[in-house]
């Protein structure tokens, strides 16, 4: 696994772009990471929003169509997340996001 703080050295390698079927984007893994914050979005709550931190660095976070795989987490937690980088683009401003596509829950 990676530490979250090196995600934005990590961020560099998107410039092995452009990504697709035969070049996709790289996923990292990040273990014993703690929720600091954690809500749903989207019209129906679909999506989930979530700051997470790691040896004092926090990122924020975004997982789309994830409402069920977050429905037993809770700030506080403790979980490892398997995620893509990704740049989140509102406003004008551009901020540095992690994609969560997978979590798994310790010590529950």
């Amino acid at each position: 696994g990676v530490d979250i703080k090196q995600c934005t050295q990590i961020h560099h390698l998107e410039h092995l772009e452009p990504f697709g079927e035969k070049n996709p984007r790289p996923r990292y893994m990040a273990e014993h990471v703690s929720v600091v914050a954690c809500s749903r979005i989207g019209a129906d709550g679909q999506h989930v929003r979530c700051t997470v931190e790691q040896a004092g660095a926090r990122h924020p976070c975004i997982a789309f169509g994830a409402s069920e795989l977050f429905s037993d987490i809770h700030v506080g937690d403790t979980i490892d997340i398997v995620f893509e980088i990704d740049v989140n683009e509102w406003n004008g401003n551009r901020t540095l996001q992690l994609q969560i596509i997978d979590i798994k829950i310790l010590g529950k």
